[in-house]
């Protein structure tokens, strides 16, 4: 059998892949360390995580496409998506939501400028607001 001193061994465990240094090795070619990444505002990396949200549902679909799929096309852990949203379903709610409310918007302003008071020409979409239809997910009281 052969001997092996213990820092030898130990040297050999402590060895990083070739593939992967440790990030204490990683420099620029002026050998200074790489930036860290810079801190974003709560609402900045909510719109990140929708963004990269968006592009993944429209990649995969909604059965398909996983969280951590979406972390990583955010550049972030996929624990930090919990912070913002309890699940998927959520997620891609708000990202509808976070679709439709401008539309919205732009339908009642173009309504409120036609100078009419009648609840007609206010438009469907301030009576589905007005229902609370976008709160419950899409779901009016009847069904």
């Amino acid at each position: 059998m052969e001997k092996h001193d213990g820092k030898a061994a130990w040297t050999r465990i402590r060895r990083w892949p070739a593939s992967r240094p440790p990030a204490s090795a990683a420099r620029d070619a002026e050998g200074r360390a790489p930036r860290r990444r810079r801190a974003t505002t709560p609402e900045a990396r909510r719109a990140e995580i929708l963004a990269a949200a968006l592009e993944e549902f429209t990649a995969r679909g909604f059965e398909a496409t996983r969280l951590d799929d979406v972390a990583r096309r955010a550049g972030i852990a996929k624990g930090t998506i919990y912070l913002y949203f309890a699940d998927k379903e959520t997620l891609f709610q708000e990202l509808v939501r976070s679709m439709v409310n401008p539309v919205l918007g732009t339908l009642e302003a173009a309504a409120q400028r036609r100078h009419s008071g009648a609840h007609a020409d206010r438009g469907h979409a301030q009576h589905l607001r007005a229902r609370g239809f976008w709160g419950r997910g899409g779901r009016t009281s009847s069904g």
